[in-house]
């Protein structure tokens, strides 16, 4: 994951520096967002992973890097709809404040569907 990481963000400081986005149009904001999206990602999801086998050594790595992974994944998407609401002059607070409950909700549906059904059923 490290090496796939530092090669995304490779290619977007690629991307950064050979691309004029006002010059370039579409294609160049269609690189910059696919090549960010697993730099992000990458990054956020081995950040995630440390800091969560840091905290909880005692419970399956595997469980921590899969939290994380999705974290990271709805972080970055958060990240790169806002950068392009910006891009379209569409960032108001309101569409944010959409955007981030919509991304709440979805990250608590898959945090209810992970717990063993016993929990599930003790709880009701």
């Amino acid at each position: 994951m490290a090496v796939g990481t530092c090669a995304s963000w490779i290619a977007w400081l690629i991307v950064l520096a050979s691309f004029d986005p006002l010059q370039s149009g579409v294609f160049a904001l269609l690189l910059f967002y696919i090549t960010l999206a697993p730099a992000l990602i990458g990054t956020l999801s081995i950040l995630g992973a440390i800091v969560r086998i840091w905290y909880q050594p005692e419970s399956l790595t595997a469980r921590h890097v899969t939290r994380a992974f999705r974290q990271a994944f709805f972080l970055s998407l958060a990240v790169l709809g806002a950068l392009m609401l910006l891009a379209k002059g569409l960032f108001t607070w309101w569409v944010t404040l959409l955007f981030v409950i919509s991304l709440g909700l979805l990250e608590l549906v898959f945090q209810s569907a992970e717990r063993p059904q016993g929990e599930r059923e003790n709880r009701a």
